[in-house]
């Protein structure tokens, strides 16, 4: 019986301990979101125009800016891939958490794609 409890007692303890390690994962998830929803947002007021409607950007997170921002894929547009890069330098953004700073992202920008599934 004793040994039963110190099991359920244990695999209790390492799903808490796995839950502590999913929410900053999630954090950091909606923190990168957030930076995509603020990168969009500039490019829409900087009268950038996407020829695809999307485009794909890395950059690094540093103190409150993405910084060393370059196209991850062409746009096919030379225009359109200076006015990106251009629009998005030196992005800032909310504060990065200590545990993204100097980390490479990329984001996926613009009009993102429907997906649908059919149901048989």
């Amino acid at each position: 019986m004793r040994t039963k409890l110190l099991v359920l007692g244990v695999a209790s303890l390492l799903l808490s301990v796995e839950g502590v390690r999913a929410a900053p994962a999630a954090f950091h998830q909606a923190y990168v979101a957030s930076v995509s929803a603020q990168a969009d947002a500039k490019l829409a007021n900087s009268g950038v125009i996407l020829p695809d409607g999307m485009v794909k950007v890395r950059g690094v997170l540093s103190g409150d800016r993405l910084q060393n921002v370059h196209l991850a894929e062409s746009t096919g547009d030379l225009a359109a891939d200076r006015a990106v890069e251009q629009a998005l330098r030196r992005l800032k953004v909310a504060p990065v958490p200590a545990e993204l700073a100097g980390r490479q992202v990329t984001l996926t920008l613009g009009a993102q794609p429907i997906v649908q599934a059919r149901t048989p």
